[in-house]
């Protein structure tokens, strides 16, 4: 949003606030990917503060031809998006949300999956916020996603919500 504002001061400052909230968390290793690592430690904690177990798949190398920024804003915004509506499934033995990252034929791969409540709202194919100022998030996965060439999906299947993302390798 800051960005599509043309608001750089704004991008800087929500860059620094991040960076520090990640960081003061205890880094888990996950895959090869120190930047990947942060994020989940970050989540996997916020997560289960709130009783949603999270099921991780990575395979993924020490670096990536992706920029680490872009990264963190794209499973930044799908994270958070799995862990608000997971919070709301009154089941506890439903909370959980799936995460694969995996590098394959040239393709940087990346899929969340959980559960939820309700109804979602689909328009061409992307998920919109019923509540004002919210679903930047799905906005900024497709800007990001297309700075790529790739592609993102949003299904779903009975109570279980998917994002799927695909960024192929220059």
């Amino acid at each position: 949003a800051f960005a599509e504002e043309g608001n750089l001061e704004k991008i800087k400052e929500y860059q620094r606030v991040s960076e520090e909230s990640i960081l003061s968390y205890t880094t888990k290793s996950f895959c090869d990917n120190n930047v990947v690592n942060l994020l989940l430690s970050h989540f996997v904690e916020l997560a289960e503060n709130k009783g949603i177990e999270f099921d991780i798949k990575t395979q993924l190398p020490e670096t990536i031809p992706f920029d680490d920024f872009n990264i963190c804003g794209l499973l930044s915004n799908a994270l958070e998006n799995a862990i608000n509506a997971t919070s709301k499934v009154p089941d506890t033995t439903q909370k959980v949300i799936a995460v694969s990252i995996l590098v394959k034929q040239h393709n940087l791969l990346i899929s969340i999956e959980n559960p939820y409540i309700g109804s979602i709202k689909m328009t061409d194919g992307i998920p919109i916020s019923k509540r004002e100022n919210h679903g930047f998030g799905t906005k900024s996965i497709a800007s990001i996603v297309s700075s790529y060439n790739g592609q993102v999906s949003y299904t779903i299947d009975g109570s279980i919500f998917r994002a799927r993302i695909m960024l192929p390798f220059e």
